[in-house]
């Protein structure tokens, strides 16, 4: 099953190599994913009894993440890219 998490742990990962450690702009998600990517995070956290701290909801990694129409993976230079799922599928929303 495609894994959101895992699809930013690597463009977030991908982006510090191609970009000399620097973070990306941001993280665009829609609603849907926003919302699965909240869950899939508070089930890791929880599993592995971490405390979320205030504001966890709005960074991933040190990349700020915002509600948008479509999901998308903003680079440091503005670039918007779709985000490809570990499958090979790519989120559209």
């Amino acid at each position: 099953m495609p894994n959101l998490y895992e699809a930013l742990i690597t463009m977030v990962r991908d982006h510090w190599k191609t970009y000399d450690n620097a973070y990306p702009q941001r993280i665009e998600l829609s609603a849907s994913d926003m919302q699965a990517l909240l869950d899939e995070r508070k089930l890791v956290n929880e599993t592995m009894n971490f405390q979320l701290p205030p504001g966890w909801e709005q960074t991933f990694h040190g990349t700020p993440v915002q509600l948008a129409d479509a999901s998308c993976f903003v680079d440091v230079n503005g670039q918007r890219m779709p985000i490809t799922l570990v499958s090979g599928d790519v989120v559209t929303k």
